[in-house]
């Protein structure tokens, strides 16, 4: 093994931004979103609700349209489908609030200079809209737009704007 004690102290920097996860880590909407979820690809598809719900939390993360195809590739349903979830889920939205500890580490960090950010692969309008809805402190909102979702695209984003 190396030693390192001739290295000298590190000096840490802080960082300017954290980025939080929208779905699941800010809001929980997960149960509410597979629920509206699988009673859509139940009643589409002719499977049970169970299967379906299984199959919605399993494929999560990436824009619906993109977890029926996965679930149900090149299915002429799955634009229409798709469509009426992003309606639907709105209304899981509108009744679910941000916990208070969102409030306190949002405000924490902002306290100590560092901008707390949301990346979603929820639509960008939708994130948006939720972020003035409920008056969330977050200093950048980013959600799915046409070729800018979650990852390097808002990484790229969040580096250059910071």
């Amino acid at each position: 093994m190396e030693n390192f004690s001739d290295i000298g102290t590190t000096k840490t920097a802080t960082p300017k931004v954290v980025a939080f996860d929208f779905d699941g880590t800010v809001v929980l909407t997960m149960q509410g979103y597979g629920r509206v979820a699988a009673a859509l690809i139940a009643g589409t598809y002719e499977t049970d609700p169970v299967s379906a719900y299984d199959g919605y939390m399993t494929t999560s993360g990436i824009p619906f349209r993109h977890q029926l195809e996965l679930m149900f590739p090149g299915d002429s349903r799955n634009e229409k489908i798709a469509e009426q979830f992003e309606i639907d889920k709105l209304e899981v939205l509108k009744v679910t609030p941000p916990d208070s500890e969102v409030f306190e580490l949002f405000a924490q960090l902002i306290g100590s200079g560092i901008a707390p950010a949301i990346s979603s692969n929820n639509g960008y309008s939708v994130v948006q809209h939720y972020v003035k809805q409920f008056e969330l402190p977050a200093m950048l909102a980013l959600g799915y737009k046409e070729g800018f979702g979650k990852g390097k695209p808002h990484i790229d984003f969040m580096c250059e704007y910071f």
